[in-house]
């Protein structure tokens, strides 16, 4: 999905399951969950190749153990929602196949439902160059550019998608190794483009979904991408707020931080 400045592919951080020093608040794990839910979603918008939908169907499961750290929060029963539709993955390739082409597909009428945030955000629905900069500075703030295989733009939803799992990824690698700062620098980093991209367009392109959707596995993915990232922006700025008042955080970086608008 991304590849790293010297252009090696940027692996998956192994799931941890375990925090350190018997820590109270679950912030390794909810860091960790956020990076698979993350990824699951950018995994389910992608064309459904047999090897995706088995990592799909795997993913799916592994998450599904999260159940304990999640009960508490808002967002539980969405994602419950969600993971029963994933569960369904299994009907046959070919109808998801169909219907991924009929709605992301270019047509001689264009594309029924674009998956991009330049459509929604872009004042001519195409790639606009102050966007498309805005979302590659962020993404080169970590040392990441999006991977050719994809063939796809970086304001792709998969793509954005996969760089909030990304970031996820950081900030439990920073938790697991007590870096408070490095955690605090990637949430961070993670609200500004959810403030600025992602938690934006993303209820747009769901809406869009659900009325061109008739099989239903795509409308269902896009509601529970779009919820958690609104979900996800609320909690961060909790969290971040939380910190600032009980620790002395690191100053906040602002660059790239403003919204992109055309």
């Amino acid at each position: 999905m991304a590849v790293s400045r010297n252009g090696h592919l940027a692996h998956e951080r192994p799931r941890r399951k375990q925090t350190r020093r018997g820590r109270s608040m679950p912030t390794l794990e909810l860091a960790g969950f956020r990076e698979g839910a993350y990824r699951l979603f950018s995994q389910a918008l992608l064309y459904p190749a047999d090897e995706r939908l088995a990592a799909l169907a795997t993913a799916t499961e592994e998450l599904a153990q999260d159940d304990h750290v999640l009960a508490q929060f808002a967002f539980f029963a969405d994602w419950r929602r969600v993971l029963a539709r994933l569960r369904d993955v299994g009907r046959p390739r070919r109808d998801l196949e169909e219907q991924h082409v009929a709605l992301f597909g270019a047509s001689k009428a264009g594309t029924l439902c674009p998956p991009y945030e330049s459509a929604f955000l872009s004042r001519s629905g195409q790639p606009d160059a102050l966007l498309m900069a805005g979302i590659e500075a962020a993404y080169s703030e970590i040392g990441i550019t999006p991977s050719p295989e994809t063939g796809e733009l970086p304001d792709h939803v998969a793509i954005e998608l996969e760089f909030m799992a990304m970031l996820s990824g950081q900030e439990a690698a920073a938790w697991e190794a007590d870096d408070v700062a490095g955690a605090v620098k990637a949430m961070r980093r993670a609200k500004r483009f959810l403030d600025g991209h992602l938690a934006v367009w993303l209820p747009a392109f769901a809406r869009q979904l659900a009325v061109a959707d008739k099989v239903g596995f795509y409308r269902s993915v896009s509601e529970g991408a779009a919820a958690f990232a609104l979900y996800d922006r609320d909690l961060l700025a909790a969290f971040l707020d939380g910190l600032s008042r009980v620790s002395e955080a690191p100053p906040e970086d602002h660059s790239n931080g403003s919204r992109m608008t055309s």
